[in-house]
């Protein structure tokens, strides 16, 4: 029967040397990071602000028409125009998204 036998080694090394990942992550920090996410924020703020507005828009309209069918025209308009906004802002914001996850070389 044969004996296998294990050295340690004689010289450990420590587990940080032994479990170093190295992360380079000076693409992404900085100015170019910070101008990025302060135009992301920005453009969630007017998007709301935008929203807003046009939310006491159209409970004026609607405080001042005389018919259901008006109602329904005025309820069918807003609706439409928030999912055209909601769309048109996904967009901004994914291209800011890209801006974010693309570091300047």
């Amino acid at each position: 029967m044969s004996r296998i036998e294990v050295h340690p080694p004689t010289t450990p090394e420590p587990a940080e040397k032994m479990m170093r990942i190295s992360w380079d992550f000076s693409k992404w920090m900085g100015r170019d990071l910070l101008d990025i996410w302060l135009d992301i924020g920005s453009e969630l703020q007017d998007f709301i602000a935008e929203r807003i507005r046009e939310d006491v828009k159209t409970q004026h309209r609607i405080l001042h028409c005389h018919t259901p069918a008006a109602l329904q025209h005025i309820q069918a308009e807003f609706l439409q125009k928030a999912l055209d906004d909601y769309a048109a802002e996904t967009g901004k914001l994914v291209e800011l998204g890209n801006r974010l996850m693309t570091p300047k070389e």
